[in-house]
């Protein structure tokens, strides 16, 4: 996961190195609710992730 800014500015990413219990497997699903924060449903993990700024 990739998050930009409105002018297409790299901000932040989660989900595709580190331990494998912060990795996402099969991410399938993804909203943002209004406080930004990011929620990705990952069908192999059987979880959904939550992200903000920073990470997890």
């Amino acid at each position: 996961m990739q998050k930009f800014d409105e002018t297409g500015r790299f901000i932040a990413e989660w989900g595709n190195s580190g331990p494998e219990k912060e990795r996402l497997n099969f991410p399938i699903g993804i909203a943002v609710d209004s406080k930004g924060l990011v929620y990705v449903v990952d069908r192999d993990s059987n979880r959904i992730r939550i992200f903000g700024l920073s990470s997890e």
